[in-house]
C-alpha cells in the first residue's frame, strides 16, 4: 500500500471515529425527565422537613425527619451520571448566594442510587433516588433548600431537574389552628373557610424584630404558598401577592401570632388508583376511571392522601407508567371561560401547558392523556390562565368544578421564619408545625 493510500485509510478510519462519538454524544443528550418528588426519610407521605440535630433543644418538633428523600425517574439508553447542588434561598425561595451558605464543599452530592426500570417499561428506565444530608453533604443552617440537579452528560450550566425541602433548626415551637370561617365565592359555591392561626413561641434569646414571616402549605402544595408578614413596604407587598387578609401579633418570648383570614376549605382530592393490575394491566390500554368525573360541591369521593403520591403497594414488576386519561364532564355548568387543568401530585401541583384539558363540544366534556407513574394519585379540577407568555399558570381555583365542604380533611402546615443575623444574613426555619401532625403516620 503506497503512502497516498494509507493517508487515505487514516482519513475514513479518523472520520469514522469522529462520527461514532458523535452519534454517542447525541445519544447522551437524549436522557428525559419523567417524574420528581421529595418526601422525609423513607415516608412517602411525610413533606419534605430536614430536621436539623438539637438533642438539647427544648423546642421538640413533632414534624421532621433525618433526613429527604428525592426520587427521580428518567429515561436514558444509558445508566444516567448525575450530581446534585444543594442551594439555600431565601423565605420567598429566591436564591441568596450566600457564600457562607452555600459551600460546595458540603454542598454537592452524587450519591445517586440508581435503578433499572422493569423490562416492559417503555416510558422510564432507571429510577435514581438521593437522599440528603448524606456522607457528602452537611445542612448546617435552617430554611428553605433547593436541590439543583445535574446532568454529566448533558450541559451543565442548566439543572436538569430541581425539587424543593424545608430546613428546621428547632430555636421555638408552632402550633397550627383552624377556625371555622366564610367567604365570598363563586355562585352555587358553599361559602365555608378557615381562619389559621400560627402560633409560636421561643426563646427570650431571640429578637422579636427579625421574626416576622410565617407561611403556611396545603396538602403538599408547596408552589402555592399563603404568606403571612409584618413586612410593609413596597418591595415586599410586590413580592408577596396573596388574596387573603392576613395579621401578625404579639411577642416571640410569650405568644406570637400569624394570622390569615377567609382561606376557603376546598374539598377532598379526587384518587386515581392505578394499583389494581386487574383493571390496570399493563400500558398498552389507555386507563380511566371506572365513571367519569363530574362537578362536586360539599362532597367527597373517597379519603385521599393529602396530596401526596402513594406506591408502596405497587410490585417491582409492574413498577411502570400507564397511559391514562382524564374524563371530565361539566355537567349543565358547561364549559369554562377560563383553561381547566388537570392538577395533582401528577405534576407536583405545578401545572403547566401540558396539563391542560381540551372541551369537546359536540360531546360537551374535558379530556386530558397523560402518562402516570403506577400508584395513588391526588388530583383535582381546577380553573386557571395560562399566561403563554411564561408558560406559568396563574389565578388558580379549586372551587369552580370541585367546589368547598366542612367536612374536609386537608393538612396545613405552618413554617416559621427567622431572619438571622449571621454570616452575613439569612432566612431561617426555627419552627413547623401541622394541623395534623399524624397525618403522615396513619399507615
Amino acid at each position: 500500500m503506497n503512502i497516498r493510500n494509507k493517508h487515505t485509510v487514516c482519513y475514513l478510519i479518523v472520520t469514522f471515529i469522529m462520527l461514532v462519538n458523535n452519534c454517542q454524544a447525541d445519544e447522551k443528550t437524549s436522557t428525559e425527565l419523567r417524574y420528581i418528588r421529595s418526601f422525609g426519610a423513607d415516608n412517602e407521605l411525610a413533606p419534605p422537613v430536614y430536621m436539623l440535630p438539637s438533642p438539647n433543644s427544648p423546642f421538640p418538633s413533632r414534624v421532621g425527619s433525618e433526613y429527604v428523600t428525592i426520587e427521580l425517574d428518567v429515561f436514558s439508553e444509558n445508566s444516567p451520571a448525575m450530581y446534585a447542588i444543594l442551594v439555600h434561598c431565601n423565605a420567598d425561595w429566591t436564591e441568596d448566594n450566600n457564600a457562607f451558605l452555600n459551600d460546595p464543599t458540603k454542598t454537592r452530592t452524587s450519591n445517586f442510587e440508581w435503578n433499572a426500570a422493569p423490562t416492559a417499561s417503555r416510558y422510564f428506565t432507571f429510577r435514581g433516588t438521593l437522599r440528603v444530608p448524606d456522607n457528602q453533604t452537611k445542612i448546617l443552617f435552617g430554611g428553605n433548600w433547593k436541590i439543583k440537579i445535574y446532568d454529566y452528560d448533558n450541559r451543565t450550566d442548566i439543572p436538569f431537574a430541581e425539587a424543593r425541602f424545608f430546613a428546621v433548626d428547632p430555636l421555638a415551637t408552632a402550633e397550627v389552628q383552624l377556625f371555622p370561617d366564610v367567604y365570598t365565592p363563586l355562585q352555587g359555591i358553599t361559602p365555608t373557610a378557615y381562619t389559621i392561626d400560627v402560633v409560636t413561641q421561643g426563646s427570650n434569646r431571640l429578637f422579636d424584630l427579625m421574626q416576622n414571616t410565617a407561611v403556611v402549605y396545603k396538602n403538599h402544595r408547596w408552589m402555592e404558598p399563603i404568606v403571612i408578614t409584618s413586612y410593609d413596604d413596597e418591595d415586599n407587598q410586590k413580592k408577596w401577592r396573596y388574596p387573603y387578609m392576613t395579621s401578625v401579633t404579639g411577642t416571640i418570648s410569650f405568644l406570637k401570632r400569624f394570622r390569615v383570614e377567609k382561606v376557603p376549605t376546598e374539598n377532598e382530592y379526587r384518587v386515581f388508583d392505578l394499583n389494581n393490575t386487574a383493571f390496570y394491566p399493563n400500558a398498552s390500554q389507555i386507563a380511566r376511571q371506572r365513571m367519569t368525573d363530574l362537578p362536586r360541591n360539599g362532597s367527597f369521593i373517597m379519603p385521599d392522601n393529602d396530596g401526596a403520591f402513594y406506591a408502596r403497594f405497587v410490585s417491582a414488576a409492574y413498577d411502570e407508567y400507564l397511559p391514562v386519561e382524564f374524563v371530565f364532564d361539566p355537567e349543565f355548568r358547561g364549559a369554562s371561560n377560563r383553561d381547566v387543568f388537570v392538577v395533582g401530585s401528577c405534576n407536583n401541583w405545578n401545572p403547566d401547558r401540558n396539563w391542560v384539558m381540551s372541551y369537546n363540544k359536540e360531546k360537551r366534556y374535558y379530556t386530558l392523556r397523560a402518562m402516570l407513574r403506577r400508584g395513588m394519585h391526588d388530583y383535582m379540577y381546577v380553573t386557571g390562565e395560562l399566561n403563554s407568555d411564561t408558560g406559568i399558570v396563574e389565578k388558580l381555583d379549586y372551587t369552580e368544578y370541585e367546589g368547598n365542604t366542612s367536612i374536609s380533611n386537608n393538612s396545613y402546615l405552618g413554617v416559621v421564619y427567622y431572619k438571622d443575623q449571621n454570616y452575613g444574613g439569612f432566612d431561617t426555619i426555627i419552627a413547623i408545625g401541622s394541623s395534623n401532625p399524624n397525618v403522615s403516620i396513619q399507615r
